[in-house]
């Protein structure tokens, strides 16, 4: 396990004193203590994107990808240590999730995309919300993003 080919890691993100989880640019997860990795947590046979951001909580992870989807990875006394439970899409905004960070108290999570936009996510009701229900809410409201085609103005 500890022999790997070079890859391309993205993002990290430290989940305890001595273990950190490193995301790849073909969406495979690299789970490190100390300086042995411990676990190799290949991407979805559906799923072809990269992560591009990662924060760790209490129950397990969240992975943010270049689709603009969030992927949660719960705690598992399986060898991947991390089994990936659920995936939600940030509505009509395919774009990459630059950052993610969590609340002190694990119930919001902001994403922050590449054309700076930033959404809310209730992680503490992830277990119950739907992948393909409207999951995400702007923090603030919408940014623009893009580029100007016309003004018009009316005297």
């Amino acid at each position: 396990l500890n022999r790997r080919e070079p890859q391309n890691y993205q993002c990290h993100a430290w989940l305890s004193d001595d273990r950190v989880v490193v995301g790849t640019d073909t969406g495979d997860l690299l789970v490190i203590d100390g300086v042995e990795l411990k676990a190799f947590i290949p991407r979805a046979p559906s799923d072809s994107n990269s992560i591009e951001s990662i924060v760790g909580f209490s129950k397990g992870l969240v992975t943010g990808s270049d689709d603009g989807s969030i992927a949660i990875y719960e705690k598992s006394d399986e060898k991947d240590l991390y089994k990936r439970s659920k995936v939600f899409s940030i509505d009509s905004n395919a774009v990459k999730i630059r950052h993610l960070a969590l609340s002190h108290t694990e119930e919001q999570l902001i994403c922050a995309t590449e054309n700076n936009q930033l959404f809310s996510f209730a992680l503490s009701n992830a277990d119950i919300m739907k992948p393909d229900d409207r999951n995400f809410d702007f923090l603030a409201t919408s940014f623009h993003s893009g580029q100007v085609t016309g003004v018009d103005t009316c005297i």
